[in-house]
C-alpha cells in the first residue's frame, strides 16, 4: 500500500495474446506487487491501454510513463496506450508523484507475443 491506500495498474485486452503471467484472466495488478519476474503478454504491433488508479493517487497526481519495446500514442495524466513493437521483451514505466508528494516509480515487464494466425 503506497500513501493513503491501494493503487491499480489496469490494462485492456487483446485477444489471443494479452494476459498477466501469474493469472491469465486478471487485468490489473497493485502497483506495490509489481516486481521484475511480473510480466503481462501482450501481441505485436497491437495497442494496448494502462490506467492508474486508487485512493492512493489522491486528488492531483502527476504521473509520467515511458515504454521501451514500443510506442506511447497518446497519454493523459492516468492513461496511457501504447503501440507494441515486433515480439520480444519490453517495459513499460512510470513514475507517480501523489497528491501528498510521495514518490512511486515501478517498471512492469512486457512480453511481446507474435499474434495468433487464424486460418
Amino acid at each position: 500500500m503506497f500513501s493513503q491506500g491501494p493503487i491499480r495498474l489496469s490494462w485492456t485486452t487483446e485477444v489471443g495474446c494479452q494476459q498477466f503471467d501469474l493469472d491469465p484472466a486478471r487485468k490489473d495488478i497493485l502497483v506495490s506487487d509489481i516486481q521484475n519476474d511480473v510480466c503481462v503478454n501482450v501481441c505485436s504491433r497491437s495497442t494496448v491501454g494502462y490506467s492508474l488508479s486508487g485512493t492512493g493517487l489522491g486528488p492531483t497526481p502527476t504521473i509520467t510513463w515511458s515504454v521501451g519495446g514500443g510506442t506511447i500514442t497518446s497519454q493523459s495524466n492516468t492513461n496511457c496506450n501504447v503501440l507494441w513493437g515486433a515480439s520480444g521483451e519490453a517495459t513499460l514505466s512510470f513514475t507517480i508523484i501523489t497528491s501528498t508528494g510521495i514518490t512511486i516509480s515501478k517498471t512492469l515487464c512486457v512480453k511481446i507475443k507474435n499474434k495468433p494466425i487464424v486460418g
